[in-house]
């Protein structure tokens, strides 16, 4: 679950960025220059997953403080104290609490605020900014000009000085109105026709794919060890590593197709609403079945793994909040 959650967050993130970027660099004029030098993106759904991230990175950390400040204290009093149940304890009880915060999550989004997870919406936006940035291009250039009206000495000493501003602001305006412009073109061209399939069918689908996944599971647990022997590699490094990024191949395709084609909101709900799901209700549904079935599960990792999940959402907390622009 830890290594999903990185490799989202990470790998899937990254390669979005890096792949969107290319593609704007890629897309220019007929001079060679690109057309844009930045990937905007509604950064409001995107600070809503990861603030659910961060709480969720929090409750795994909470385990492993607990663990090691138990065995500082049992070392130095020889008490009788099993940090173990506590754990189970903790486990338990967060939880619950994230299942809680999951269905929220969801009410939220699908119910409450389903405009701010909504890519045309965001893209609404974006006009919206590029519209109001040219009005305040178009204010600024007629105050300058009352100014030059009200002091006509000033204009002839420095007439150089004015006429390359009014230049720059002049290019500034026309890449401000071909902004807007692609922006209307891409919301005037007809939207392509859903398709729809009938809900018995789909409900047969999932039960099949299921069943194939739960075999696959099974299959691919038992060969880890013949792999691990094989390879000489360690359990850790295939469970962090290789099973996350195979696990998360169709997040990354989908994640980095959409990045490519400027849909940033869609790219980053991708890849960022997923690891938000894995934390907030994959994880601790596992440690609540756990529980039932009498199979203890927690969600203490070891230190070096929670510190690294940490440092990944602390990274990505950082990115989804740079003002609304990927430069």
């Amino acid at each position: 679950m830890l290594g999903s959650v990185l490799s989202n967050i990470l790998l899937v993130l990254g390669s979005c960025f890096l792949a969107g970027g290319i593609a704007v660099l890629r897309d220019t004029d007929e001079n060679g220059i690109p057309k844009n030098l930045e990937q905007t993106f509604s950064s409001t759904a995107a600070q809503a997953s990861s603030s659910l991230m961060t709480l969720s990175c929090i409750t795994l950390i909470l385990p492993a403080a607990f663990a090691l400040a138990v065995n500082s204290t049992t070392n130095g009093n020889n008490t009788n104290v099993d940090p173990s149940t506590k754990i189970l304890d903790i486990s338990y009880g967060t939880s619950i609490v994230l299942l809680i915060v999951y269905i929220l999550y969801l009410v939220f989004q699908l119910k409450t605020h389903k405009t701010l997870f909504n890519e045309k919406e965001g893209d609404k936006k974006d006009v919206d900014d590029n519209q109001s940035n040219k009005q305040n291009t178009n204010q600024s250039d007629d105050e300058q000009r009352g100014d030059s009206e009200q002091r006509p000495d000033d204009i002839r000493s420095d007439q150089n000085l004015l006429d390359r501003r009014e230049n720059r602001e002049r290019e500034g305006e026309h890449n401000i109105e071909r902004g807007v412009k692609i922006k209307d073109d891409i919301d005037d061209e007809p939207d392509e026709p859903e398709q729809h399939i009938n809900v018995m069918i789909a409900l047969i689908l999932l039960i099949v794919t299921t069943v194939i996944t739960a075999f696959s599971a099974e299959f691919l647990v038992d060969s880890i060890e013949g792999i691990v022997k094989t390879l000489g590699i360690s359990e850790t490094f295939v469970g962090l590593i290789l099973l996350p990024i195979v696990g998360n191949a169709a997040e990354h395709v989908t994640s980095i197709t959409v990045a490519i084609k400027d849909k940033m909101n869609l790219a980053i709900g991708v890849a960022v609403g997923s690891s938000t799901q894995i934390a907030l209700f994959i994880t601790p549904l596992l440690v609540i079945l756990g529980w039932i079935l009498n199979k203890p599960m927690s969600l203490y990792f070891m230190p070096f793994e929670t510190v690294c999940l940490f440092i990944a959402v602390l990274l990505t907390n950082y990115l989804v909040q740079m003002e609304d622009q990927i430069g």
